[in-house]
């Protein structure tokens, strides 16, 4: 059994998954940490916190994709991961925090209520813009000035 379980995974599979993963936990590996690194997190930490009740489980956000990961030339550092709950100790917490920050990245508390607006306000607006580009078949060009090819690196990294 697993010492952590990372769900990486589409959100209609969420639920299922921890309902059949919770009762393994308890009964096999209660001191197992169930890490959400999902991108809107108050429907995955409310089934955290009803479904995964006396488990450790970790609720965050990295806050970049593979295409970021990619544009940067596979460096983390600077990444930013949000934290928005967690029933870890507070040593452990601050262990798992020390060693993330430690591989580069910035690990950031932020309230899950805000943190979901604050991203369904920004990714959206950002994700819509690149498919609205794509769709008129935007590209660069050599004559393309330095904010055009600001946009154009924000459309890569979607």
């Amino acid at each position: 059994m697993c010492d952590v379980i990372l769900l990486a995974l589409p959100f209609k599979e969420y639920e299922r998954t921890i309902r059949g993963l919770a009762p393994l936990l308890r009964e096999h590996n209660p001191n197992a940490v169930i890490v959400d690194i999902a991108t809107v997190n108050l429907y995955t930490r409310g089934l955290l916190r009803s479904l995964a009740q006396g488990l450790f489980w970790l609720s965050t956000h990295p806050n970049f994709g593979p295409g970021a990961y990619k544009k940067r030339r596979s460096k983390i550092k600077g990444f930013e991961i949000f934290v928005v709950e967690h029933t870890l100790p507070p040593e452990i917490y601050q262990a798992v925090a020390a060693f993330v920050t430690a591989c580069g990245f910035v690990v950031t508390i932020r309230d899950a209520d805000e943190h979901d607006v604050t991203l369904a306000e920004t990714l959206y607006v950002a994700q819509r813009t690149n498919q609205i580009w794509k769709e008129a078949g935007i590209k660069r060009t050599p004559f393309d000035t330095p904010s055009f090819r600001a946009m154009m690196d924000g459309c890569d990294m979607l």
